[in-house]
């Protein structure tokens, strides 16, 4: 917007000041709207493993593969963590791509790349043995196998 001394009479400022609020309006309208449908997507473990995250990163779906379910416990939880971090990342790219409009592109990653979790090879996800934390088992602390964590009622695997 130009400064007011710039305009030959005030009400040609005043219509050009209307129509710059409108189209900021619009634009801040579209963004509200995008960021209200924004979502991630993120995969782990070859495909085995989706989660989609909504409006803040809130988990809307975990889809997990009957190939998942053979992983163990250690390596499946690292997975979905894996996943989880994708698709907290997508999100935060959608939201970004959404606000980029109205308050351009440079601000928009100066915004909301903070809120990036670091990309990590999904190896190297979880708590690793000799730093710090216990090598991690397959077996839960009852001692039984990993393919016994997993137990079907009515069609369902639960845990």
């Amino acid at each position: 917007m130009k400064p007011l001394d710039s305009y030959s009479d005030p009400e040609t400022w005043l219509a050009d000041l209307k129509k710059e609020f409108s189209t900021l309006q619009e634009k801040g309208q579209q963004a509200k709207e995008a960021l209200q449908q924004s979502h991630g997507t993120g995969v782990a473990a070859n495909g085995e493993v989706t989660v989609v995250v909504g409006q803040g990163g809130q988990v809307q779906s975990l889809n997990l593969t009957d190939k998942a379910l053979q992983l163990g416990p250690t390596k499946l939880s690292q997975a979905i963590l894996t996943a989880l971090r994708k698709a907290q990342n997508s999100a935060i790219d959608s939201a970004r791509e959404a606000v980029s409009g109205l308050v351009g592109e440079e601000k928009s990653h100066e915004l909301l790349d903070r809120y990036r979790l670091p990309d990590e090879d999904e190896e190297d996800s979880g708590p690793q043995a000799g730093a710090g934390a216990p090598a991690a088992s397959d077996d839960d602390p009852e001692g039984r196998s990993s393919s016994a964590w997993v137990r079907k009622d009515d069609d369902h695997k639960r845990w």
